[in-house]
């Protein structure tokens, strides 16, 4: 019996949304190989079934670099699998996948899943959009991350939602959480990969040397250290660092957080995205921060799920108001609303990839 194929463009731990799909695999008992770049050239240790591509990367390189680096990771997988026949292939991301047109389209049509994690200039790039196009039209399943990106992607196909959170999180959310609503500081949290320098040093000059804010970053990424640096720099005191944390640890510093931050840059990728901490903001009933204008303040504002900003200088402010006026009662239901609707759409995510994957099985059988 013939397995899955999983090509990832990180280590899984950089990318958690794949454990929705090996869970589907794991729980149907349907074996699978994994195909992923170890980008950071990190000590890892993995099980036999995942084969590694170990050529360290940099996100700072420029485009033509970039794609260079990417037709690396292309040419490793090919060179990989080379006399392997699989059932089914998931590809993930625009900027890997577009590599994989021809032999995905040509050996696999209609037999592999397209799933698209974020914005890619490549969208506006008439010889990568024909090769988008094509990918996503000889697919068995198109797969987002965001309904936002609906505004981007060719609008004549579907597409179904891959939420980035845990389906098991969800169900568990439903337990109440205690939540202490006059704590003597307020706890902002940023959490996962630091970037964005420019947006979240003047989320730090707004809150900066506060006596009733503490600002918490977690996790690494090129903005930490410039991050970490400017407030040495400016000597303010209420803020902190903690660096790289493992995934367990995650759920741990959200509660002990009041706010989730997850102001972003105005742009193409930023403004379409849902970012996995929108769903642990939810989870949690940790309001979030989002700036205005953005697909994740359209989804704030029509759940209630926190704070949507327009002018990050008058932050401090409108922080405290938000605080001292929420209704927790009123809070805690509308993140509830919001995760049924997550729920449902998860629900449909797993019953399309699992027939996907049990067809291709069941077919195989009979031949």
């Amino acid at each position: 019996m013939k397995k899955l194929l999983f090509i990832l463009p990180a280590l899984p731990d950089y990318e958690p949304y794949v454990f929705n799909y090996f869970r589907i695999a794991e729980e149907n008992t349907i074996s699978y190989d994994v195909v992923c770049w170890n980008r950071k050239g990190e000590k890892v240790e993995l099980p036999d079934n995942y084969l590694v591509y170990q050529h360290p990367t940099n996100d700072a390189y420029s485009k033509l670099k970039k794609i260079k680096e990417i037709y690396g990771f292309y040419r490793f997988v090919r060179k990989t699998i080379l006399g392997k026949e699989y059932q089914t292939i998931f590809t993930f991301t625009i900027a890997d996948s577009v590599f994989f047109t021809s032999f995905l389209t040509h050996k696999y049509k209609g037999r592999y899943v397209f799933d698209i994690r974020d914005y890619s200039p490549m969208i506006k790039n008439r010889f990568f959009y024909t090769r988008i196009k094509r990918l996503i039209r000889n697919s068995a399943c198109n797969v987002i991350s965001s309904e936002g990106f609906k505004a981007w992607l060719p609008d004549q196909y579907r597409y179904i939602v891959c939420h980035n959170t845990d389906v098991e999180k969800i169900k568990q959310s439903t337990v109440s959480h205690k939540v202490e609503t006059n704590p003597k500081e307020l706890t902002v949290l940023t959490i996962g990969s630091i970037r964005n320098i420019a947006t979240n040093q003047r989320v730090i000059d707004a809150l900066s040397n506060k006596k009733d804010i503490k600002l918490r970053f977690v996790g690494d990424g090129m903005g930490a250290p410039v991050l970490k640096l400017y407030c040495e720099e400016n000597r303010y005191n209420n803020i902190e660092f903690y660096g790289r944390y493992k995934k367990t640890e995650e759920d741990g510093f959200v509660m002990e957080s009041d706010f989730i931050n997850i102001l972003l840059p105005r742009c193409a990728n930023s403004d379409y995205v849902m970012a996995n901490r929108f769903y642990l903001s939810a989870l949690f009933r940790k309001p979030m921060i989002v700036n205005e204008g953005c697909f994740q303040a359209e989804q704030a504002k029509k759940y209630g799920l926190g704070l949507v900003v327009a002018d990050i200088d008058n932050l401090y402010e409108t922080l405290v108001s938000y605080w001292e006026n929420l209704d927790w009662n009123q809070y805690d239901a509308n993140c509830s609303r919001f995760l049924d609707v997550v729920f449902d759409e998860m629900q449909v995510f797993k019953d399309t990839i699992k027939k996907i994957m049990i067809r291709e099985i069941i077919a195989d059988s009979f031949n």
